[in-house]
């Protein structure tokens, strides 16, 4: 799926629609927090048609310089 179209879907009150509109069979949704200034990487699976976590992972991010 085109950047856009993702960037699309991420912001509409009816994502839904949209994730049926375009034939979306798994979603992977990602996001980056800040742990007491620890950066932090969450990420999870989701099967779009039942709304099921596949699977999850979290992880604090290093730097590896």
């Amino acid at each position: 799926m085109a950047p856009y179209t993702a960037a699309r879907i991420a912001r509409s009150a009816d994502r839904a629609e949209l994730i049926l509109r375009h034939s979306i069979s798994y979603v992977l949704d990602t996001r980056l927090t800040d742990n007491a200034g620890m950066p932090s990487l969450f990420v999870q699976l989701i099967h779009a048609g039942s709304d099921e976590v596949i699977g999850r992972s979290g992880s604090a991010l290093r730097n590896t310089n």
